[in-house]
């Protein structure tokens, strides 16, 4: 469904340049359901932009659903973002309009939509995320974790192969959180839907199908759902692995580094019965 391909990012300033994104290569998969991870800075959210076409790569591409997505019209774009992608933010002041009810905020993005069943769906949707009672309510007179469910809803309108949320829970307690991440879970197998995560909440991350961690601009290490790999329901067993880049260079998390004792820029490389290992260097005196 979405595959990046050495995608670069550069933002300039008068003053200085940043590098969101270095290079970063990752597939992700026709009904997955994962997580991207990383520290303030690391890339997460220009990734996500990219995906859905809020931003454009400074170098590299990127393929949805077969499609060059930086190749496509301004039409096709809007299109795009019409029918192929939902995004939900952290912000529900970007989410939602106060003026609307439930109900309409669900049915604005169906407007162009030639379906005369807007009503209808914007109250499956709003039903299935919990909110049956709730559709002519006003988005300030309901709770946070009420307004995210609105806005998945409203993310869900147009049904988007593919859905994106930016720290969808970073504003709420945990059991509001874990409430909105089942609403992920089922939408993802109900509808067979895409959905990526940017979080910074472990406990949630582990419940997906895939964790990618992203340092410095790149995929650094992954985690993936043994489960999951296998076809089976539960995704609680995780085998976690490091992501080689194009030049065969692996970023080593610096916790593992200082447990083998490597505190410097260099390390001894061996190969022993199969294994490639990492040590630090032995300098005679």
């Amino acid at each position: 469904m979405i595959r990046c391909d050495n995608l670069v990012k550069i933002y300039k300033t008068a003053d200085t340049e940043v590098m969101a994104l270095q290079g970063l290569d990752i597939t992700i998969d026709k009904g997955e359901f994962m997580a991207i991870i990383g520290s303030s800075g690391s890339g997460k959210s220009t990734f996500l932009n990219m995906i859905g076409a809020l931003d454009t790569p400074t170098a590299g591409k990127l393929f949805i659903d077969g499609k060059d997505l930086f190749r496509l019209s301004k039409k096709e774009i809007v299109e795009y973002k019409r029918k192929t992608v939902g995004f939900v933010w952290q912000n529900n002041a970007r989410n939602l309009l106060p003026f609307l009810t439930a109900e309409e905020n669900v049915m604005a993005p169906q407007m162009f939509s030639s379906d005369k069943d807007k009503r209808e769906r914007a109250q499956y949707l709003l039903k299935l995320v919990g909110l049956e009672k709730k559709i002519k309510e006003y988005p300030l007179k309901m709770s946070g974790g009420e307004q995210q469910r609105v806005a998945i809803a409203t993310a869900l309108a147009n049904n988007p192969k593919i859905l994106l949320a930016d720290e969808p829970t970073g504003a709420v307690d945990v059991k509001t959180s874990e409430r909105i991440f089942e609403v992920f879970s089922h939408i993802n197998k109900e509808f067979g839907t895409t959905v990526v995560i940017v979080t910074h909440d472990m406990k949630l991350a582990d419940k997906v199908h895939r964790v990618a961690s992203i340092r410095d601009g790149k995929i650094s290490t992954e985690k993936l759902s043994s489960a999951y790999a296998k076809g089976l329901e539960g995704v609680s067993d995780f085998t976690e692995v490091s992501i080689l880049d194009r030049a065969n260079r692996v970023q080593i998390p610096r916790e593992l580094l200082l447990k083998a004792g490597i505190t410097g820029n260099s390390v001894e490389v061996s190969v022993k019965d199969g294994h490639v290992e990492l040590s630090a260097p032995q300098i005679s005196k």
